[in-house]
């Protein structure tokens, strides 16, 4: 919470000496969820580019014995410079400072030493490291749903096996491979394997048939498998338009969702009839579903369909909404009790010299509350914008 608050701190100025904190902290860092600033933290992102397009023009310039870099060799050496896959990190949390370093490099010795604790080391929160950790934990918890508890641990330790060497959440398509007796060291020896009802499995065939097509969780064959990133996010976000769906409308309008999501494009009276509902009721249900932004319509031909990401954006938009006026709505409460929060700061009350009557006690109770389901609410949508925005 204080590096959200103030964007970059030091141990020290956490104001904890115990050394339960002092190693949760080490380990923050050497798992790259805190990350050390450095002197290029205070150059923007295009001064940065300017600082090394400079050094590249006097270096070419040096090797033409000194003649000036003509606009052609500018454009060369700026073409390079476009082809190197440096990491440009936007996630400084005051919004203005950027550098360019890879931030996923392994934290070395001195690092994860006494040295993680010295005053003069600031540290930043790594939200992409946040990202990757909470977008397997879902990955793991989909293959729990979708097949069974086995093979959400297997996911969990194949996805922990790799996830020292994943540098971004939404470009990665697989994890590192793994043996089928690398996966089987990292097991619980009295894990069953059950494939189909039959608790006598072995690993590999277990693994074969969870990455076969029907679940595509897993990719590989034979001794080496990995976790599928790519397709196991796109379950996760459909699972969670389908949910959506099932919240919001009735039961015949989600057959007419899953059919349009199993079959593609279709019009109104492929619709009613493999739905076997009225043409009336479906009209009314695609219409209904169009609004939510749930299902689309191809206007040339008619022809009804859903789409994932065209949903997701609007999702997206909606969800924001909810999240502002969840906000403004604690903010509201908040305002609306100052006249009790000022008499909780009171010095008095807060030394226990004094202390609240009964209809203030009972107030700020009233406030708490609120403001604690307000806050879970909160909690929901933002793990709602996760699965939407940042897996």
């Amino acid at each position: 919470m204080e590096f959200m608050k103030h964007g970059r701190r030091n141990y020290s100025s956490l104001g904890f000496s115990d050394l339960e904190t002092a190693d949760v902290f080490e380990k923050m860092v050497e798992g790259r969820f805190l990350v050390q600033l450095t002197a290029s933290d205070t150059m923007s992102l295009q001064d940065q580019r300017m600082k090394e397009e400079e050094a590249a023009f006097a270096e070419s310039s040096t090797s033409n014995r000194g003649m000036p870099v003509t606009s052609s060799d500018k454009a060369k050496i700026l073409k390079e410079m476009a082809k190197k896959k440096a990491e440009y990190n936007d996630q400084v949390p005051t919004g203005q400072k950027r550098k360019i370093i890879d931030e996923f490099d392994e934290p070395s010795k001195k690092q994860a030493s006494d040295s993680t604790l010295h005053e003069s080391h600031f540290y930043r929160i790594n939200y992409e490291r946040f990202h990757i950790h909470l977008r397997n934990e879902e990955i793991a918890k989909l293959a729990e749903v979708a097949i069974n508890p086995t093979a959400g641990i297997i996911v969990q330790e194949m996805l922990r096996f790799g996830e020292k060497n994943m540098h971004t959440c939404k470009k990665a398509k697989t994890s590192d491979e793994m043996g089928v007796a690398g996966i089987s060291t990292k097991l619980p020896a009295d894990l069953s394997l059950p494939v189909f009802g039959d608790l006598g499995s072995n690993l590999n065939e277990y693994l074969e048939t969870m990455a076969q097509r029907h679940y595509s969780i897993l990719t590989g064959a034979g001794q080496k498998f990995a976790v599928n990133i790519e397709a196991s996010t796109a379950q996760i976000q459909q699972r969670l338009v389908e949910a959506i769906v099932e919240t919001k409308f009735p039961g015949s309008l989600r057959r007419i969702w899953r059919l349009l999501t199993m079959k593609g494009k279709l019009d109104e009276k492929q619709v009613s009839k493999m739905a076997l509902m009225p043409p009336k009721d479906v009209r009314k249900g695609l219409s209904d579903l169009h609004a939510a932004g749930l299902v689309f319509i191809q206007r040339m031909f008619f022809l009804w369909y859903t789409s994932i990401p065209k949903s997701l954006e609007v999702l997206e938009q909606s969800t924001l909404r909810s999240l502002a006026n969840l906000k403004q709505r604690r903010a509201y409460e908040v305002e609306q009790s100052a006249v009790i929060l000022e008499k909780v700061e009171r010095t008095d009350i807060e030394t226990g010299q004094a202390t609240l009557d009964a209809k203030s006690r009972e107030a700020l109770e009233v406030l708490n509350r609120k403001k604690g389901m307000l806050r879970v609410s909160e909690a929901r949508l933002d793990h709602t914008m996760l699965l939407i925005r940042d897996i």
